[in-house]
């Protein structure tokens, strides 16, 4: 069985019209293949300083917040990039579409924001009452992988049908953890 150079032609232009539909979500896709490519060629130690670096652990956020929380979510923890392109495809993409891309930015942005703070507030409340070593404080937390990928579908706005019942994805945040 051949396919055919206009099927092949037919294809691609969907391909690209998706794609176009949410140039968010596509434009953080193509950020993210090029870190995890850059994460490949660093050697062990040097990348776990680097991602430290840009960690939203306890201590880097309380020196630089705004660089912290912004560079935390351009790196993947692990580097793999393939299984975030089928999820920002099958969730942030959607999402984007429904909400517009500022809309979806603004949502993505300010959950990962408030997830950073939430899920700090942990290893801060157990260092205070001594349940865990002050050196908690500095672990490896990078912000992408569980935050910025579980943002957008759990909006409100994005997860209701039009008749306001719930889609079948807006639960998917509560399940995305590393």
């Amino acid at each position: 069985m051949r396919i055919s150079v206009t099927a092949l032609t037919r294809a691609r232009a969907h391909v690209w019209a998706y794609v176009r539909s949410a140039p968010g979500t596509y434009i953080w896709l193509a950020i993210l293949f090029v870190t995890a490519f850059a994460t490949h060629r660093m050697s062990p130690a040097f990348e776990e300083e680097f991602q430290r670096q840009r960690s939203t652990n306890l201590h880097e956020p309380a020196e630089n917040p705004r660089r912290v929380l912004f560079s935390s979510a351009l790196w993947i923890d692990g580097g793999r990039w393939l299984p975030y392109a089928a999820l920002y495809t099958v969730f942030h993409a959607q999402a984007e579409r429904r909400l517009g891309t500022l809309r979806w930015l603004a949502v993505a942005a300010g959950a990962h924001t408030g997830a950073t703070l939430i899920s700090q507030s942990v290893p801060l409340w157990a260092i205070r009452h001594d349940l865990a070593p002050q050196s908690s404080a500095n672990a490896l937390d990078v912000g992408v992988s569980t935050r910025w990928r579980a943002s957008s579908p759990s909006s409100p706005t994005g997860s209701r049908r039009p008749g306001g019942t719930p889609t079948w994805w807006s639960c998917w945040s509560c399940t995305a953890h590393r």
